[in-house]
């Protein structure tokens, strides 16, 4: 759904029930047979049927016609500094011998595979003409953001302790965590450099639970929105 469309939903929420384009996902499952018989060469085995979730983010063009979507954007946010200049040299040589990246599970059956088609470089800081509003993309733990001008999705789990041998800690109590969670509209208080914050582990001081989430900014005045009369 474009912007646009957004306010005009906003404006208009009991005529924003069919708003085209809009994007959704959608679960299934796909059915595989593994032939055992011929995977170790003997003879008489049962073939093995087993499913694998499938996830597909899919664009509602308008009613009865859909597409699947299939490029996707990944944000990476750097200092400059010779690392991050190594690493966009790296990816550009990614996008030119078209390598595969695999970005979740399943990559072995053809799953969460992608190649880098565009690479495009933003660079904002913390200046005047810089919003103070962002589209949180990942797991942020707050440190100085607005929480009356935000609106914030919680994202709560509980952590202990894993090994990959002994498995979770049993001999520990589960601590629960609030992240705010991808999707959220963040509205800065100053710096965005201190908007999110890494915390130290409440069970081992060496470990670290990283809380700073890319924000993309985007152009709208919440402040503005905030204090405008309610038209309801």
């Amino acid at each position: 759904m474009k912007l646009a469309e957004i306010y005009k939903a906003m404006d208009n929420p009991n005529h924003a029930d069919h708003r085209y384009p809009f994007a959704c996902i959608q679960s299934s499952q796909q059915i595989h047979a593994a032939i055992d018989s011929l995977r170790y060469d003997i003879p008489g085995l049962d073939p093995n049927v087993y499913s694998v979730p499938e996830v597909n983010v899919v664009e509602v063009l308008e009613e009865g016609k859909k597409e699947i979507v299939t490029e996707f954007s990944f944000y990476l946010c750097a200092d400059k500094g010779d690392e991050s200049a190594k690493l966009l040299d790296a990816l550009h040589h990614a996008k030119e011998s078209k390598r595969r990246f695999f970005l979740g599970a399943k990559a072995s059956q053809g799953f969460n595979t992608f190649i880098v088609n565009r690479i495009h470089s933003l660079e904002w800081g913390n200046s005047a003409d810089q919003p103070n509003t962002y589209l949180n993309l990942g797991m942020l733990l707050p440190q100085e953001i607005n929480f009356n001008l935000s609106s914030l999705k919680l994202f709560t789990s509980e952590r202990r302790p894993y090994d990959s041998a002994g498995g979770w800690g049993k001999e520990f109590s589960g601590q629960f965590i609030s992240f705010i969670d991808a999707g959220s509209i963040v509205f800065v208080k100053e710096a965005l450099k201190t908007a999110g914050c890494s915390i130290q582990s409440p069970f081992n001081s060496r470990d670290i639970v990283f809380g700073n989430a890319f924000l993309l900014p985007i152009n709208i005045d919440r402040r503005k929105q905030h204090d405008a009369p309610s038209t309801s």
